[in-house]
């Protein structure tokens, strides 16, 4: 596999607001990597968000999901899969959207990746959100708890209330502000400390600062993209296939991310429920139990790659010339289930 760069540091993103990390990446003292953006609001901000990347001296490919859910639900695992499909370094970083990765971020990262067949899982730390800037006065009341039971758009994800790169009141994100931001963390996911270079459970998975070899990502297919029929845990299953498959998972202590929590302001793409099925999509506990189904299939065949409707080498291939800062064309991204799995992918309800 040819390398263009040590690095490829990518985001998946659907909320308004793109300076943080961006800025992140500016001040990143390794230089040979780039950036892959993966973008649910690309055609909304494209030309703000390639110019803001060219002022901070950033290579970045923007791009939107290779496939669009026509009915409006989330594309999660389709946007990471994109993203790792643009990429062309040696090294693929995971980052969050709404993340800001200090200085030396990227060397944390870089140096597990001697050894081959490492998912390297880092630590983050949700801070209070800065003032932010609206455009008209808005309640975000239930904000935090729409991810539970959430079937519909609002006005903050239909682009209403914040501006689509710099959402603060302050203008372009600086870090010096983090020095006044009060911690908000979340005691079952974001305080996970672990000793330096330890082994880590498959359920620390969270798809939020994370690195990998692109080859061995490749090799396991991406994400499921089964896990975006629903309130799927796609991370959960990535954790299950690489643990099954001898992928090490390994702690990186240094590579702290510090993310101003954007879940009170603009909570999630629709998706679905904890326990029901709505709208025909599978419910979180549908995605447990497919993952379960997974693993017994594992391990009788030993098929350890995701069960997407194309090969992430073969992707790789076909989005080449999306790496160019020419604009896309999103409308035939968007597909509906039948259109995109085909009768030979039949997911619904029970698929095996």
């Amino acid at each position: 596999m040819n390398h263009q760069y040590d690095v490829s540091v990518l985001s998946s993103s659907f909320r308004p607001g793109a300076d943080i990390f961006l800025r992140g990446m500016r001040d990143q003292t390794f230089r040979n990597f780039e950036v892959i953006f993966c973008d649910r609001r690309y055609e909304r901000r494209h030309n703000e968000v390639m110019s803001l990347a060219s002022d901070y001296g950033i290579n970045l490919v923007h791009a939107p999901e290779h496939r669009r859910n026509k009915e409006g639900y989330t594309s999660f695992c389709s946007g990471w899969n994109t993203a790792a499909a643009l990429a062309r370094g040696r090294v693929l970083i995971i980052v969050q959207d709404w993340a800001y990765c200090p200085p030396g971020f990227i060397e944390a990262h870089l140096q597990n990746h001697d050894v081959p067949g490492r998912y390297v899982i880092a630590p983050y730390l949700y801070m209070k959100v800065p003032p932010v800037k609206l455009k008209y006065d808005f309640d975000f009341t239930g904000q935090e708890s729409r991810g539970g039971n959430c079937v519909t758009t609002d006005p903050v994800l239909d682009g209403e209330i914040l501006d689509e790169v710099y959402p603060f009141r302050d203008g372009a994100f600086d870090p010096q502000w983090m020095a006044g931001m009060r911690p908000n963390e979340y005691p079952d996911q974001d305080t996970r400390r672990r000793p330096q270079g330890a082994g880590v459970p498959e359920t620390y998975v969270h798809v939020k600062n994370e690195s990998i070899l692109r080859e061995t990502f490749y090799n396991l297919n991406g994400l499921d993209e089964r896990m975006e029929r629903g309130k799927g845990p796609m991370d959960l299953e990535l954790g299950m296939r690489m643990a099954e498959n001898g992928v090490n998972l390994w702690w990186e202590q240094e590579a702290l991310q510090i993310v101003p929590n954007p879940r009170p302001i603009c909570r999630t793409m629709p998706w679905g429920s904890m326990h029901e099925r709505l709208n025909g999509r599978w419910s979180y506990d549908d995605g447990l139990k497919y993952i379960e189904r997974r693993r017994m299939e594992i391990a009788e065949h030993g098929d350890f790659r995701a069960k997407n409707p194309y090969d992430l080498w073969k992707l790789s291939e076909d989005l080449e010339s999306w790496r160019t800062p020419q604009l896309i064309d999103v409308a035939p991204l968007e597909q509906t289930d039948a259109q995109y799995w085909k009768e030979q992918h039949p997911i619904w309800p029970d698929s095996k």
